[in-house]
């Protein structure tokens, strides 16, 4: 069951930030805001306020993501794979002009590197199986009907119809 404890709206943040064309030397270690001092939390210190927070640094070296989410939903290797999608999405992205990804249908961009394709669209589906080509698909399921007459060929709703009865029907 989901916590009250957070909002209901949404419990996956994605930020941004970048220092992509600062110019000069900036200090890190503070900053000054009017009268206010503002210091770096450290490292020990992040909390996950979200389920999964995603941050993306842009700097002139790159994108660098840093994921941080709740141990109880997510695994480590959850997370590397989503980690190994989401930069195989930029990749694509990054390969691309503006122009082209204007016009290029969302659906055709891939998340999937070239070895999970492989493993999901080819070799999970090789299921060959040897059909008697000479058989009409009439004569198939005429032969599955006798073979297992009181097996379930079709389910609707709560209807449930055997072989048997389906290929008296038809």
């Amino acid at each position: 069951p989901r916590s009250t404890a957070h909002t209901p709206l949404f419990q996956v943040m994605l930020t941004t930030r970048t220092d992509y064309g600062v110019t000069g030397d900036v200090d890190d270690s503070a900053w000054s805001l009017g009268g206010a001092q503002l210091s770096p939390r450290s490292d020990g210190a992040v909390v996950a306020k979200f389920d999964l927070d995603v941050n993306l640094a842009l700097s002139e070296d790159g994108v660098a993501l840093c994921w941080t989410y709740d141990t109880a939903l997510f695994s480590e290797a959850h997370i590397d794979t989503l980690n190994r999608h989401l930069e195989t999405l930029l990749s694509t992205l990054a390969q691309h002009d503006r122009t082209s990804l204007l016009t290029q249908a969302p659906g055709t961009l891939t998340i999937l590197s070239e070895p999970e394709q492989q493993a999901l669209l080819v070799r999970a589906n090789q299921r060959l199986q040897n059909y008697d080509t000479a058989l009409s698909i009439h004569g198939a399921f005429e032969q599955q009907a006798a073979a297992t007459p009181e097996a379930t060929a079709l389910v609707f709703q709560d209807q449930f119809i055997s072989y048997e009865t389906l290929n008296l029907r038809a």
